[in-house]
């Protein structure tokens, strides 16, 4: 009984910290839109299996974390700074490749739909 009680109290811990875990990710999640006549028109951000990922026309690529607010587009060599307000909400993000700065605005969370779409196109 000892054991049942043990192995049920571990793996309650363990559904914890995941979902900790992705709901901490989840605040950079979103649409994200850019200036009219920048080379991508929007990314969309989403959790899959415990990573950010981005997807847009050109493809898509893990977040690899490099400091607080911080990531590297690992398959594009970019570096992704979002941008907070006041509130320390998540408004927006800045994108440097090969010396280019993309600066876009958070247009809505992103959903479901969003999430299979990405993943869709991978």
């Amino acid at each position: 009984m000892k054991k049942i009680l043990l192995l049920s109290t571990l793996l309650l811990g363990v559904f914890i910290s995941i979902q900790a875990q992705d709901s901490t990710l989840t605040q950079f999640t979103g649409k994200f839109k850019f200036a009219e006549g920048s080379p991508v028109q929007e990314v969309v951000i989403t959790v899959d299996n415990g990573a950010l990922i981005i997807g847009s026309a050109m493809g898509s690529s893990v977040l690899q974390k490099t400091g607080e607010d911080q990531y590297l587009i690992t398959d594009f060599q970019a570096a992704l700074i979002y941008k907070r307000n006041n509130d320390k909400k998540i408004v927006g993000l800045t994108i440097n490749a090969n010396g280019m700065v993309l600066e876009a605005v958070k247009v809505e969370a992103a959903s479901f739909v969003d999430e299979k779409m990405v993943y869709f196109t991978r």
